[in-house]
């Protein structure tokens, strides 16, 4: 049977750059057996997987936007999504598929969750990998907040290391105890979203490197996709979006002001000056069991998880 790579994130590590190099090679991987499905909410990511089995089930703009909007359509969507995979599977054996979407990690955040996913994929793959980036804790709240505030928030207090959300994304451990009871912990490939990574041709080269070493001439997506906003311009465009907010008629002209605030460079080159380190130091104590528990289970040659 076929084997499977699922990318679950996290958020903020560099996921849309992969999605993107994903998308471009789609038609070229496929001549090398490799598979993208063209389904599960696909140009973007494969978003409408974590919908399927999301419990409990809430119906949300992606969901409403494919006709699912009760449970029983929610299963009946779920039972022909799969019935398509599995028939793609039948039809390519020996191939290698690729199912990319952050959203498993930050919305299957039950145990349950995932090990129903882990029963109907085992039942299609004869070999399942998880990968998971994962980030430091600290630099990823500053790259969700950037996000919000692109997305149209006018709310710039920073994230603290105790937000609901933050935790999720953040607490690593938790992220690898759920997938690796589900998986079993040998199908977790962990690897770190670091300036190195970045230095090293990004995340798509770091992903080909392993899983398509021997395709050669793919595009790359470029660098710079979906980068977090740096302070001053998050003020900037915090300012607009005060102004613009509940205007329906201002939201295209907003969009291409957020363009153009992230082509300028207004303080790029200090952003990480914009950390107090009292911030800093709440995140590194808040995440320390976590990271520890990490570091000494999959990378007990560093001396810190983070460099």
């Amino acid at each position: 049977m076929a084997r499977l790579v699922l990318h679950i994130g996290t958020e903020k590590t560099g996921t849309t750059a992969l999605q993107i190099f994903l998308r471009a090679n789609r038609k070229k991987l496929a001549h090398h057996c490799v598979f993208v499905p063209s389904y599960l909410n696909w140009p973007r990511s494969h978003g409408l997987l974590p919908v399927l089995f999301a419990d409990p089930f809430y119906p949300n703009k992606l969901s409403l936007s494919v006709g699912i909007s009760s449970l029983e359509k929610k299963l009946d969507a779920r039972q022909s999504i799969l019935a398509r995979l599995h028939s793609d599977v039948l039809a390519n054996p020996e191939g290698l598929f690729i199912i990319s979407s952050e959203y498993l990690q930050s919305r299957l955040i039950d145990k349950e969750s995932v090990k129903a996913l882990s029963a109907r994929l085992m039942e299609i793959f004869e070999s399942i990998s998880i990968l998971l980036y994962i980030r430091r804790p600290h630099d990823c709240a500053y790259s969700l907040m950037s996000t919000s505030i692109k997305s149209g928030s006018c709310d710039l207090l920073k994230l603290a290391c105790n937000d609901p959300y933050v935790q999720i994304v953040c607490s690593h451990r938790d992220t690898i105890d759920r997938w690796s009871e589900a998986f079993g912990e040998r199908s977790i490939d962990l690897r770190i979203y670091n300036k190195r990574l970045l230095k090293e041709g990004g995340i798509e080269t770091n992903f080909s490197s392993s899983y398509l070493k021997n395709i050669h001439g793919l595009k790359l997506s470029g660098t710079g996709i979906n980068q977090a906003l740096s302070h001053h311009q998050m003020l900037l465009l915090n300012i607009l979006n005060k102004y613009t907010s509940g205007n329906t008629s201002l939201q295209k002209l907003r969009s291409l002001v957020v363009l153009f605030i992230e082509k300028i460079q207004i303080g790029r080159e200090g952003k990480d000056r914009q950390y107090q380190q009292s911030y800093i130091n709440e995140f590194e104590s808040f995440y320390r069991a976590s990271d520890e528990y990490v570091r000494a289970k999959f990378f007990p040659e560093k001396d810190t998880l983070w460099e």
